[in-house]
């Protein structure tokens, strides 16, 4: 499957949508963190679906789905409504497995930077930490 779009990702959807937000709270912060992971799980389907099974990307989209999953019970006991995933309008396919691996590597260090947020994490972390 094929996707193209010249938008690639908006400014008020997931982690562009958070540094570009002057203030958040906390629907806001698990709204851009679900819509980031949707859109990077996005872009590790088109990759794999373009260029055939490639073992990081394969780990890495399971790991986004992990994410998603770890977040999904926090909307719940917020009784925040989910976001529709429509991160496939803002993914494009890259040139060739190169341009994948640049966008792999961006991709995290975008995620890296906008959530590392003291205080989201020491509000947020405790409540999504499984009890063991």
């Amino acid at each position: 499957m094929y996707y193209s779009n010249s938008l690639r990702q908006i400014d008020n959807y997931g982690a562009t949508g958070a540094l570009n937000a002057s203030t958040l709270t906390l629907p806001q912060m698990l709204t851009y963190a679900l819509q980031d992971e949707y859109l990077a799980q996005a872009r590790y389907n088109n990759i794999l679906e373009t260029f055939g099974y490639i073992r990081p990307f394969a780990q890495i989209r399971n790991a986004e789905l992990r994410h998603i999953n770890a977040l999904l019970p926090l909307f719940y006991r917020y009784q925040i409504p989910l976001p529709k995933d429509i991160s496939y309008t803002f993914i494009t396919t890259p040139e060739n497995i190169k341009a994948a691996y640049a966008t792999k590597y961006f991709t995290s260090l975008k995620h890296y930077v906008t959530f590392e947020d003291p205080i989201a994490t020491e509000e947020l972390l405790p409540i999504a930490r499984p009890k063991l």
